[in-house]
């Protein structure tokens, strides 16, 4: 492999890893500012279960982002990289009712199969938290 080669395969790598951080700091901005505007939605901690299909509702509100930050940053309201966070949704919905849109509106329920998945991961997230502390014991 040339220089010139290896150099313009780190050059491809870096823009291609600078895309993907712009890409999730937009989305750190949409989400800052989705739970400034819709506090009783994406609250940190006042969480209600969303509408099926919220992202579209978000897609048609708020054309100026791009659908790929709007699901970002759907992400990271959800909490689908921070176990703390599913837990904590998980819990909204293991409980059960209605779901809601953007603007608060009751817009469906939550179904039985919804509030059964929502168990099972809670228990799965409870077990995995028991073995870790298990592990750290251990360990020390």
């Amino acid at each position: 492999m040339s220089v010139q080669s290896l150099q313009t395969k780190s050059t491809r790598l870096l823009r291609e890893k600078y895309k993907h951080l712009s890409a999730i700091i937009k989305a750190w901005k949409v989400r800052r500012a989705l739970i400034k505007t819709h506090p009783d939605m994406f609250g940190l901690r006042s969480f209600r279960a969303w509408k099926i299909g919220i992202q579209d509702d978000l897609f048609a509100r708020y054309p100026e982002d791009s659908r790929h930050t709007i699901q970002l940053a759907l992400e990271l309201l959800r909490g689908s990289k921070r176990i703390d966070d599913r837990v904590f949704y998980y819990r909204v919905l293991a409980k059960g009712g209605h779901r809601f849109d953007l603007d608060g509106n009751p817009c469906g329920e939550i179904s039985a199969e919804e509030q059964t998945h929502a168990l099972l991961e809670l228990q799965k997230a409870k077990e995995s938290a028991r073995r870790q502390r298990e592990a750290q014991r251990r360990s020390a």
